[in-house]
């Protein structure tokens, strides 16, 4: 028994034997009875087995199952439908037999078939029939009909026809802008200044970027310290002593080496010991590491290591390999051309094991590539750090704040916060806070503030276009927030304070949501939980206590 369960010890026919907890003795006398198998490595090296029922709303899993057993019978799906039925007349296909399952699958009989009927039928082998196809189907692209002509006609049937699937259109429109970047247009006689659209999170200079300011936001600490006085102190910081331009290098090779990295892992690198020394984050956080060579070095294992090593410097050679991955990872065939066509100067045994590598979400930072390119060389150190990947512009304001000389565009909040900086080669090592400022004067600053000088001045439909948004409920709030601070300026005077709460929660997926919602309410069972305990305090020990209050 386990909490008001039963625990049942179940033999299944292939061999398998384990547990099955259920309130009641299930009647399965006669039934077939389908079970999840959980296998668990228990310290002392055994092997715990488990079974638990599948739920019948589970789609993926039994999606899973039915691929699964496809792909184990070595048949196409009508072969495996077919014999099922011989086995039982009667049996539901549509539902049972065969749930959802990727088109892949389709593909592959279809070949079978029309591979078949090409042995019988001379059409298939006709080049001047494909050709007119080709020509037929895709009049103005010239590149693809040459591609179809090597293919052949069964794979213009199945791929171009059949089972063609229009790619998804580009929504790049409806991106974040970088908060630094932008460029000039020419329109109408008049130059419009157009914002400069974010990049993707997985993109490598984004990967580096993140990793540089983990590094740079990290701190030592020595847990317990006894000074010339004999006290007694904790969590001493030690960050000078250990966290040098040197010893952040050799961490960020160790975030590259692995896509998640832990304090262990951090303080290893750098010859700490996790007994007497700790960093200032929350024990167990894992930290993201360089996704992208950590994903290269998995598959590239057996592959030439000085070749592999020359890859994952190459910052060019890294983003030409994102980019196909982020494109065409959906086509593993279009994925291994691409990666066949483009220049790596690579074997082709390290191309054929990073078609393997796996997709990215499309999730995007706050920055553009544009910033990056100029943020990232400041924030490098040791020997990842070279004076010349900075840009231009950037040189020149380094110049102006080493020199103490007047420029227009360099602040004095900037000259104020890298005042210690006095020469070139002390601009390296820097947090994205200085890097920002030394780059663009500014880091969470707006660039361009709007006043209002009247409420008349204030035209909702300029601020917020209607549709702009793509959530038409925020598009509706927003808009009627603006129209409701307008009528108040309008009755009662300009307002010297708004305050305003953003729906944070909006940008994020379904996942993300349920995520954050189950936190909030797991919060809030605590809290209700503190708040009893601390009015049967007030009653029973002590009346000055306040359930309520919030310090």
């Amino acid at each position: 028994m386990n909490r008001g369960k039963k625990s049942l010890l179940i033999h299944l026919r292939e061999n398998i034997k384990g547990s099955f907890s259920s309130k009641e003795i299930p009647n399965w006398v006669g039934k077939q009875v389908e079970f999840i198998v959980t296998e668990k490595k228990l310290k002392d090296g055994t092997l715990s087995v488990s079974l638990s029922a599948p739920n019948d709303e589970d789609w993926t899993l039994r999606k899973k199952k039915t691929e699964s057993q496809l792909e184990s019978s070595n048949k196409t799906v009508g072969a495996y439908i077919y014999d099922k039925i011989l086995e039982n007349p009667f049996v539901k296909i549509r539902g049972k037999e065969v749930h959802t399952i990727d088109r892949i699958h389709y593909k592959k009989e279809l070949n079978k078939i029309l591979s078949t009927q090409a042995n019988f039928h001379n059409e298939f082998n006709d080049m001047k029939l494909l050709n007119e196809a080709a020509i037929e189907l895709y009049k103005r692209n010239e590149a693809h009909r040459s591609n179809l002509i090597k293919q052949g006609l069964i794979h213009l049937i199945v791929e171009d026809i059949i089972y063609y699937q229009r790619p998804l259109k580009s929504k790049k429109y409806l991106l974040s802008n970088c908060k630094y970047e932008n460029y000039k247009i020419l329109k109408d006689g008049e130059w419009i200044e157009k914002p400069v659209k974010v990049c993707a999170k997985s993109h490598p200079l984004f990967q580096e970027f993140r990793i540089w300011e983990i590094i740079h936001n990290l701190k030592i600490l020595e847990r317990e310290y006894r000074d010339d006085n004999g006290i007694l102190q904790q969590n001493v910081d030690r960050s000078a002593l250990y966290l040098n331009h040197e010893n952040k290098a050799l961490l960020y090779e160790a975030f590259c080496n692995a896509k998640e990295i832990s304090e262990a892992t951090i303080l290893k690198a750098l010859g700490l010991k996790t007994k007497e020394y700790t960093i200032n984050y929350p024990e167990k956080t894992k930290f993201k590491g360089h996704e992208l060579i950590a994903a290269i070095l998995k598959v590239t294992k057996n592959c030439n290591k000085e070749e592999v090593t020359k890859l994952i410097n190459s910052e060019k050679k890294l983003t030409k390999i994102w980019h196909a991955l982020y494109s065409l990872t959906e086509n593993k065939n279009q994925l291994n051309k691409a990666l066949s066509h483009i220049e790596l100067d690579l074997s082709d045994e390290i191309i054929e094991v990073l078609a393997e590598l796996p997709g990215y979400e499309k999730d995007y930072c706050a920055f553009s590539v544009k910033a990056l390119k100029k943020l990232v060389p400041l924030m490098r150190c040791g020997k990842y750090y070279n004076y010349e990947n900075i840009s231009a512009k950037t040189k020149e304001r380094i110049e102006f704040i080493t020199n103490g000389e007047e420029n227009e565009n360099i602040s004095l909040r900037t000259r104020e916060l890298i005042k210690g900086l006095t020469k070139p080669e002390h601009f390296k090592g820097l947090s994205t806070t200085l890097s920002s400022y030394v780059v663009y004067d500014r880091h969470s600053e707006k660039h361009i503030i709007k006043h209002y000088k009247n409420s008349e001045d204030v035209n909702v439909d300029a601020i917020i276009k209607k549709g702009s948004l793509r959530n038409p409920v925020a598009e509706k709030i927003l808009r009627e927030a603006i129209l409701v601070v307008r009528d108040i300026w309008n009755k009662y005077g300009k307002p010297t304070h708004i305050h305003v709460e953003l729906a944070r929660e909006m940008k994020l997926s379904n996942d993300q949501r349920e995520k954050y919602t189950r936190r909030r309410d797991e919060n809030f069972r605590k809290n209700q939980r503190a708040k009893a305990l601390l009015k049967e305090l007030q009653e029973n020990v002590d009346s000055s206590i306040n359930p309520y209050s919030r310090g």
